[in-house]
């Protein structure tokens, strides 16, 4: 609110002054719409166990992962790690393992595999080779005896360096801009009562 106080009263400046504004608020416009450097990814999983005797009905599993980036290689992550993770019975969630390489498929380069890791069943989820490095929503690869599931996969930009830089300094200038605009507003207020004091005088 302050911040647009601050921008009425400066355009309401007939003054060169509020050319200085117009440029930082240029400047702060170029860095919100720079591209992201930097971006988390989210993994959503929801899945179920196919029946078998171990587990008569099944199990319906979930969990989510913010990673920093697209997983490109084999990486476990541990439970205290996932914002959520449930195996959908007595087990607990160990972790995650992410395994591009899908060593449990048979044939590597086909899919890429999820390993729920929680010490008794540890199933498996295999899903498209894109699965881990493209936004979407994935179906699990479908065969006789496969687990079902989804992935959502989620790229979420987060403010770039330029950004982290420009908007600070577009605020200053901004507040500049205002002390000179005031400024200037009283020199020529005082310059004005001088020369009505004179043409009174003569």
């Amino acid at each position: 609110m302050r911040l647009h106080n601050l921008i009425t009263k400066l355009t309401a400046d007939r003054s060169g002054i509020t050319r200085v504004a117009v440029v930082a608020l240029a400047v702060l416009a170029f860095g919100t719409a720079s591209p992201s450097c930097f971006a988390d990814v989210v993994y959503v999983f929801s899945g179920n166990i196919t029946p078998y005797f171990f587990l008569p009905n099944g199990a319906a599993q979930s969990f989510s992962y913010e990673a920093p980036n697209f997983i490109t290689q084999d990486t476990f992550v541990p439970a205290s790690a996932l914002s959520e993770c449930s195996t959908g019975y007595s087990a607990i969630c160990g972790g995650i393992n992410f395994l591009p390489s899908s060593p449990g498929f048979g044939v590597p380069g086909q899919v890429v595999q999820i390993a729920f890791m929680d010490g008794v069943v540890n199933p498996n989820y295999y899903f498209p080779l894109a699965a881990f490095t493209a936004d979407g929503t994935y179906s699990a690869v479908v065969f006789a005896g496969a687990n079902t599931g989804t992935l959502t996969v989620t790229e979420t930009p987060e403010p770039g360096p330029a950004f982290l830089l420009m908007g600070p300094l577009a605020i200053l200038f901004l507040a500049q801009a205002y002390r000179w605009s005031r400024r200037k507003r009283g020199l020529i207020a005082g310059s004005g009562g001088l020369a009505e004091s004179q043409f009174v005088s003569f």
